[in-house]
């Protein structure tokens, strides 16, 4: 009597812990299911965070407005620059021009003068 009560108080310690242990299972498989949930997540977020490392790499590549205000003034004194030696050609080329046309003999020739 006394073992088939200890069977008996056996067999519901094993029933018991196997309850615990689908228990503790279902648990584990939920936790797995979580983190590989969690792991997709933070691939996810690795890739957004890449493309936007890219994004300021590349914004960081474009000139500031400091840099681009420095070239607009740098563009506007060479402009100047050009302007003042395109007029000083100009005026070169027309008094080349001058010159070379007074030096040509005339098409006709004065008449001589005698001086007797």
């Amino acid at each position: 009597e006394e073992i088939k009560k200890d069977l008996n108080e056996q067999k519901l310690k094993i029933e018991d812990l196997e309850k615990q242990f689908e228990i503790l299972q279902n648990y584990l498989e939920q936790k797995i299911i979580d983190i590989n949930y969690i792991k997709q997540e933070n691939n996810k977020i690795l890739k957004e965070n890449n493309i936007l490392k890219d994004r300021i790499d590349t914004t960081l590549k474009v000139p500031t407005i400091n840099n681009y205000a420095y070239i607009t003034e740098k563009r506007k004194l060479l402009q100047n620059d050009i302007n003042i030696w395109t007029q000083r050609v100009n005026i070169a080329e027309t008094l080349l021009s001058q010159l070379k046309r007074q030096n040509k003999p005339p098409k006709i020739l004065p008449p001589l003068q005698t001086t007797i």
